[in-house]
């Protein structure tokens, strides 16, 4: 059964904070605090929705939107 979670998983870095997603590949971004490294991650989810899109994999993009972003500090 797949999970309707995506987890975020964020840690300190030499910039300010890096995270990545076991559950996604490419997933990762890095910023100097918490709000934007959460504003960049969701930014990405949604590029890759609307990709998704463009190219016609319409459902995955739907199973996608559909899951829940859950942050897990590291």
């Amino acid at each position: 059964m797949e999970s309707n979670v995506i987890h975020i998983i964020y840690h300190p870095s030499t910039l300010g904070y890096a995270a990545y997603s076991r559950e996604l590949d490419g997933m990762v971004a890095e910023a100097t605090n918490l709000d934007e490294l959460f504003d960049k991650i969701k930014y990405l989810l949604k590029v890759r929705i609307e990709s998704l899109k463009e190219i016609g994999k319409d459902q995955e993009a739907e199973n996608l939107q559909q899951k829940e972003l859950i942050f897990v500090e590291e």
